[in-house]
């Protein structure tokens, strides 16, 4: 039944992942990823300390480490993500960022000292191949584009190592908070962009990225 639970929650934000991604390439038209990028952190800064306000009896003592290193590689991982949906489109970027079990397995054997059996090693070559064809296009804004693409997908690998930890010594909602919190140090505030909100579907759409994010990464967490 556990199995069962957890295959419906990752089938749930597999699907709130893609409507988010489309989301993002309807706005990437007039509206920069890292702006998006942006405004989704400060929704879920917002949603979070929401939830940890209304829950603040069920927070414990805070693990510091294991939230620095999931805030700090969830973050990149999602700026990087959503460069790349406006360099090359939701379809390619989604599928060079769902490459990250390869990551997670190369990353978990070097350092984490997980096992590695002959199945998975096949799997993984498969998605090295497709990586090759996906690079064939010489195209230098597609190539770029999956290079970024590809490195959100790496980088969100090293990641999935520290969600697990995090989730159990931490309040959902603060490891989530720590992505939000470390996606805002590291991008720029961009002033300018905010003009560009010219109407209220965009606002609503913005507003829906960061909800629909906010909500896959509880999932997963």
């Amino acid at each position: 039944m556990k199995y069962k639970w957890a295959s419906i929650y990752l089938f749930l934000s597999s699907i709130m992942l893609s409507v988010s991604t489309i989301m993002v390439r309807i706005l990437s038209n007039h509206l920069s990823g890292l702006f998006i990028a942006f405004f989704r952190f400060c929704i879920g800064i917002i949603l979070c300390i929401t939830v940890l306000f209304f829950q603040r009896l069920k927070i414990q003592k805070i693990r510091s480490k294991s939230l620095i290193y999931r805030g700090i590689f969830g973050s990149v991982s999602m700026i990087l993500f959503f460069i790349s949906i406006q360099l090359i489109g939701s379809g390619r970027s989604t599928l060079l960022l769902n490459l990250y079990p390869v990551s997670v397995l190369i990353f978990g054997f070097l350092f984490f000292s997980e096992k590695t059996e002959v199945h998975t090693i096949i799997t993984v070559t498969l998605c090295v191949i497709g990586i090759f064809f996906i690079f064939s296009d010489q195209q230098l804004p597609s190539f770029i584009g999956a290079a970024v693409g590809l490195s959100a997908g790496l980088i969100r690998g090293i990641g999935v190592h520290f969600i697990k930890k995090s989730s159990s010594e931490n309040h959902v909602a603060l490891v989530y908070l720590a992505v939000c919190v470390f996606g805002l140090i590291l991008l720029p505030i961009i002033h300018t962009e905010f003009s560009h909100i010219d109407n209220f579907l965009t606002l609503v759409i913005l507003i829906t990225i960061g909800r629909g994010n906010c909500k896959t990464q509880n999932i997963l967490s």
